[in-house]
């Protein structure tokens, strides 16, 4: 068989705004996990204050990690290249796909 191969043991899937039960099977009729909140490429799905709050953690780990930096007598304008590079690069990873619940 030649194409695309979906490994069911690992495939899960989401169903928004779905007042009956829905279940999905791929087509050797294996179904397929059916889940509320999962994480994907480093950040959760569905729960965006999770997701929100894990990324602030991190963002204040990576903060933490340049605090020899912070004190150091590097100029100004260095220190807000490595702060945009690292720590706001880390807070606003995958914010495109962040959901907006009203």
């Amino acid at each position: 068989m030649v194409g695309l191969h979906m490994n069911a043991g690992k495939t899960k899937f989401m169903a928004y705004n779905q007042q009956v039960p829905v279940c999905l099977r791929t087509h050797e009729g294996t179904a397929l996990e059916k889940v509320e909140d999962f994480r994907y490429l480093g950040f959760h799905i569905e729960s965006t204050s999770k997701d929100i709050n894990s990324r602030k953690a991190a963002a204040w780990r990576a903060c933490n990690k340049l605090e020899k930096i912070w004190k150091s007598d590097l100029p100004r304008k260095l220190k807000i290249r490595l702060f945009l590079s690292t720590v706001e690069s880390v807070l606003l990873y995958s914010c495109e796909a962040w959901m907006v619940i009203p």
